[in-house]
């Protein structure tokens, strides 16, 4: 039986584009067939977490688009200080390390396959391929194309359908997750660590509700 190991992760950007300028990138591996919340994040492997240093985005030709840090520059100032201070590195130095913690995981879990989710199927996906390629890493980062899933659609869909809101497949993804059990942790929603987390906790309630009609 093939061995899977589900991974969220996230960017912190200054822009929508698919070469946009990195602030933040973290990812965390979870349990989908997890029986409790204690159960659906693996103690004994960390979260990967990294902040970019700026000027290698500005020195690579990465996007900033101005509504997008102008967006950020009218945050609290907590939450810019979680994401904007502390220890950061260059863009390629980040992705490489993130390339290294996959095969971490890959490797201590015995996984045959991993899979990355992330919120949409044109944002953190995109990034991630066009950084790869800027850097010449595809052949090295060790997730297959075929495994990145759209995280939004499916909680927006598979919710949608077991929460019996009704929206006959256009399902409104934020009144899903309001309708969810929501995350009990508290946390900045701009924190890429937090928000994998919680796209982790609304992926494995959808889980959850497929395994309880089988």
């Amino acid at each position: 039986m093939t061995k899977i190991v589900d991974i969220t992760f996230d960017f912190e950007t200054l822009s929508l584009a698919c070469n946009a300028a990195v602030l933040q990138l973290a990812a965390v591996v979870f349990n989908r067939y997890a029986v409790d919340s204690q159960e659906l994040f693996p103690k004994a492997i960390a979260p990967f977490e990294a902040k970019v240093d700026i000027r290698s985005c500005v020195a690579d030709g990465f996007d900033f688009n101005p509504s997008t840090v102008k967006w950020w520059s009218e945050k609290p100032e907590e939450v810019k200080r979680e994401v904007l201070t502390g220890d950061c590195y260059p863009l390629s130095e980040v992705m490489m390390n993130f390339i290294d913690w996959l095969c971490e995981v890959k490797n201590f879990t015995e996984a045959d396959v991993l899979i990355l989710w992330a919120q949409g199927s044109d944002f953190d996906v995109s990034i991630l391929r066009t950084i790869l390629r800027r850097y010449d890493m595809e052949k090295v980062f060790p997730v297959h194309f075929h495994n990145c899933r759209d995280a939004r659609t499916f909680i927006a869909e598979i919710g949608d359908r077991y929460c019996m809101l009704h929206h006959d497949g256009l399902a409104d993804h934020k009144k899903v997750y309001d309708a969810m059990p929501p995350y009990p942790e508290q946390g900045n929603v701009h924190s890429a660590t937090y928000d994998c987390r919680r796209t982790s906790w609304a992926l494995w309630q959808c889980f959850s509700m497929l395994l309880d009609v089988r």
